[in-house]
């Protein structure tokens, strides 16, 4: 794959992408296996999408192209990106992993047994299953673990776990509460079975099941293409990793982007190994590090900067940026929620007051949903206008 492109006639197309030097370095390299560590704010997806845009300048085919995303939104803002750097872009597998798993099973899933017009399960109906399920089975004081039954079930299938696997493991241990998950387990994907339906978790280890199972089939998309990238390595869990591995393995015709430092979905999964370990992995993989930030002053990079050092888990890399130092970061010890919350609303209200800032200009993060409580009762009380962003008011 890598012999077949050619840099030097793509210059053009380069020359209107704007890349700084190791973006440039990241979006010409196609010789081995490659991890982009993207630092936050380093323009990884104007690095992901001009080597996208590049492959097809240099004669690849859209249709064999294969990009992975986390969600909807990024695989759209992608597919616009590209479309502004070349108008050939139609025809690309742009996919979340879920999606991307869909499809090939609607595509191939008969040959293990899947109907093509199988239904997807969303968390209401996963909810649904497992409450009728506990009711037929006497287990109607166990509803209140419906959410922890369906984790369960969900990190089995993210680690490449079956219902007779479950099961095997949890006769070995011997452990009552694991032995009637599993008996859940079962059921549940007989039940899944009977109804010709598919959970979010099976559309991606079902898919890794029919890749390792129909070696014909693996085989044809590991030639079909030509190139394969993945957005926010960094979160892919097992079976992700696997999925992708299957994809990239023989022609070894990867780029994967991810940053360790912004890792958010270890509970859910998230496998930091992957990103750790490319380099042992893939063979001849190398590593290009992005850290000229775009989006930060220099103040709050070397705040960042000397709070991140401190973790041992990653890849060492040093954010900088050209834009001006900015406002100093402060740092603010409050006795509790109630004075925290009472303290941001003067700070807010003395801002405001000057004239120079509106509602509008704020925004206040917090590390849990139940953390937001304190700042809604100050707000409400003192009629400051807000909203919520990702969950549900208090109030």
């Amino acid at each position: 794959m890598p012999n077949t492109l050619h840099i030097e006639s793509d210059s053009l197309i380069l020359d209107k992408l704007g890349l700084n030097p190791k973006q440039l370095e990241a979006v010409k390299y196609f010789e081995n296996p490659l991890l982009i560590l993207a630092g936050a704010g380093t323009g990884k997806t104007k690095t992901l999408t001009s080597k996208i845009a590049l492959l097809i300048a240099s004669g690849i085919s859209p249709s064999q192209i294969l990009a992975i995303t986390f969600t909807n939104k990024a695989a759209a803002e992608m597919r616009q990106r590209i479309a502004n750097i070349t108008p050939y872009c139609g025809g690309i597998w742009m996919h979340t992993f879920h999606a991307l798993g869909a499809k090939l099973l609607r595509q191939h899933g008969a040959l293990i047994g899947i109907k093509q017009d199988f239904l997807i399960y969303d968390t209401d109906d996963q909810k649904k299953l497992i409450t009728l399920i506990l009711k037929e089975n006497g287990l109607e004081n166990d509803k209140n673990k419906i959410p922890l039954y369906i984790n369960l079930i969900s990190k089995a299938k993210d680690d490449l776990i079956d219902e007779n696997g479950y099961q095997e493991s949890a006769e070995a241990s011997g452990e009552t509460n694991r032995l009637k998950t599993a008996r859940i387990y079962r059921i549940y994907q007989a039940k899944l079975a009977l109804a010709g339906a598919l959970d979010f978790g099976d559309l991606i280890h079902k898919t890794c099941k029919l890749l390792k199972e129909k070696d014909d089939l693996r085989e044809y998309y590991q030639e079909h293409f030509k190139y394969v990238l993945v957005d926010e390595y960094q979160d892919t869990n097992h079976a992700q990793y696997v999925l992708v591995k299957a994809l990239s393995e023989k022609k070894q015709n990867l780029c994967v982007v991810g940053d360790p430092d912004q890792t958010i979905y270890s509970w859910r999964g998230a496998n930091i190994r992957n990103i750790m370990e490319f380099e042992k992995d893939f063979k001849n993989a190398k590593t290009i590090i992005l850290e000229q930030n775009y989006r930060s002053t220099t103040n709050i990079l070397n705040a960042a900067n000397k709070v991140i050092v401190r973790n041992r888990n990653r890849h060492p890399k040093n954010l900088w940026t050209q834009n001006n130092d900015g406002d100093n970061v402060e740092i603010i010890e409050c006795s509790g929620e109630i004075d925290e919350s009472r303290f941001v609303y003067n700070k807010i209200k003395k801002l405001t007051a000057s004239g120079a800032y509106t509602y509008n200009d704020f925004v206040v993060f917090y590390r849990t949903n139940a953390q937001s409580r304190s700042f809604e009762e100050t707000f409400a009380k003192m009629r400051i206008p807000y909203r919520i962003i990702g969950s549900v008011k208090f109030y």
